[in-house]
């Protein structure tokens, strides 16, 4: 089962045997772009969430502390060996943000500053830095407007 938050930079969240974990399910979606969430929830439900964290531990950074235990998540969620190791390492996370960072139809917010917009990954931004972070976290209704700011602060 795959659950949906809102107002957290973690956006879902999986069942496992011991407890839920949560992820950002647009990184997810980036990294392994042939799995369905549907598939995960399911696969992580059988999982200790020991071990489900370090798969998710991967997705974000990499690598892997635990290569068997991400090795036969993956299995389960039908992807092959040789997708975990072009997607391991440093070059994996590098190759895949760089495809994530030319795919505007994924970037779901826009900065506008003097007329000129910039489209973004919310997520992104929350990751690298504090100021945006604060900004996103404090959207407290549908309408996603975070707030007008000096160029001075940005």
């Amino acid at each position: 089962m795959i659950k949906f938050i809102r107002g957290e930079f973690t956006d879902s969240q999986v069942e496992t045997i011991e407890e839920p974990v949560k992820f950002h399910k647009q990184v997810f979606n980036f990294r392994l772009s042939t799995v369905s969430l549907e598939k995960l929830g399911d696969v992580c439900q059988k999982q200790h969430k020991e071990d489900v964290v370090n798969f998710f531990s991967w997705i974000y950074s990499g690598i892997a502390n635990n290569k068997f235990s991400i090795k036969n998540i993956l299995k389960e969620l039908g992807v092959k060996e040789e997708d975990f190791e072009s997607k391991s390492g440093k070059n994996g996370l590098i190759s895949d943000f760089k495809k994530l960072f030319e795919d505007d139809d994924s970037k779901e917010f826009r900065i506008v500053v003097e007329e000129k917009e910039v489209k973004i990954h919310k997520f992104v931004l929350i990751a690298r830095t504090d100021l945006f972070r604060g900004m996103f976290l404090n959207v407290v209704d549908d309408s996603n407007f975070v707030g007008e700011y000096s160029a001075s602060v940005l």
